[in-house]
């Protein structure tokens, strides 16, 4: 699913959300930064693990969408 649904850390959840809607809405800035905070806080803890690769791919993605972009 594209959104956070577990309730066990709405924190990093949260961010990976904004990261998300931020990437959909064309705000690759918001995105880039958001989608790194969601991976600092997922992969504090293992059981995040799939959800922490998500952030990170993200982050990647919108990194290299910025660079064509310039």
């Amino acid at each position: 699913s594209l959104y956070w649904v577990n309730t066990g850390d709405p924190v990093g959840g949260a961010w990976l959300n904004l990261a998300r809607a931020a990437e959909e809405l064309g705000d690759r800035t918001r995105a880039a930064k958001a989608f790194a905070r969601a991976h600092q806080l997922l992969s504090a803890d293992p059981k995040y693990g799939e959800f922490a690769q998500q952030a990170l791919d993200g982050s990647r993605r919108v990194a290299a969408t910025r660079q064509q972009d310039r």
